[in-house]
């Protein structure tokens, strides 16, 4: 089986005096023929960058959908999931 990945990324963000980021981001990811090893995928986000002493201390959030065009739900639907991420990030 050959897979032919079609992938799109477009990202969005903008630092705020030099310590705030918000972000949108949404990627698609169409990989044919849809089987059990491959699906299409979608995901959309907005997230946000605190850059509390730079890049040494920063605190992000986003939150996002994901989509999965499996089809492997009983019902033959799509499988979505919503998802939280907190993250702290240090450098010393």
């Amino acid at each position: 089986m050959q897979l032919t990945a079609k992938p799109f990324d477009a990202q969005i963000g903008y630092v705020i005096a030099g310590a705030f980021q918000p972000a949108l981001r949404y990627v698609w990811i169409g990989n044919y023929p849809v089987d059990e090893f491959a699906a299409a995928a979608q995901e959309a986000a907005v997230g946000f960058t605190w850059y509390q002493f730079g890049n040494n201390l920063k605190w992000q959030a986003d939150f996002a959908w994901l989509r999965n065009d499996t089809g492997r739900l009983a019902s033959g639907a799509n499988a979505d999931d919503l998802r939280l991420r907190l993250a702290v990030q240090a450098a010393f």
